[in-house]
């Protein structure tokens, strides 16, 4: 398991069980993830730049009344956080990809997934769950591959879809075939 990073190496290793083999591993490219943050990238340009225009505007028109020299500018303290977290997603993305980790063992596909502050997430699909399989191909051969589609429902009983795969993997035809093999081996 070369691309992986140590910690997501010791997070596959501690979810095998007794004699799984690991058939392929991979890392997401982080740079194929980070440019799905691109529209939330962009939009927070100016985002940022008005609300930190409103607070300067709002520090400059109560400058000189004292105990509220500030306190109506901090009203836009949050907005600045939002259009912080929206410029700053790419880094964000990129982090949580270099510690996550997409394995095909032979009795299971694996996404171990890594979040904020420490958090992983760990889902595991067997043979049966791989039957509806679709990619997304780019020119490089990179690209996106789909293994479930679940229909989930939410508070108000309408159905949602939510997509499972392996999503910025180097060859995605490759890893489509040894997902297409397993699901087989059912």
């Amino acid at each position: 398991m070369p691309d992986l990073s140590p910690d997501a190496f010791r997070l596959v290793n501690a979810e095998l069980h007794d004699g799984e083999q690991v058939v392929w591993s991979a890392a997401p490219r982080s740079n194929r993830l980070a440019l799905r943050t691109l529209p939330a990238f962009v939009f927070g340009i100016p985002w940022t730049a008005f609300a930190l225009f409103w607070m300067y505007q709002a520090l400059r028109m109560n400058s000189g009344r004292p105990p509220f020299d500030f306190v109506f500018a901090l009203f836009g303290l949050p907005f600045v956080l939002v259009g912080a977290a929206m410029l700053l997603s790419p880094y964000f993305l990129m982090r949580m990809a270099r510690e996550s980790a997409y394995v095909i063992t032979d009795r299971r596909a694996i996404h171990i997934k890594a979040g904020l502050f420490g958090r992983v997430a760990v889902a595991s699909f067997s043979p049966q769950q791989l039957g509806s399989l679709s990619r997304v191909q780019h020119l490089d051969g990179s690209g996106d591959v789909l293994f479930m589609h679940a229909s989930e429902s939410g508070r108000s009983n309408i159905p949602a879809l939510s997509r499972f795969g392996f999503f910025g993997v180097d060859d995605a035809k490759a890893v489509e075939e040894m997902l297409a093999k397993l699901a087989k081996s059912d």
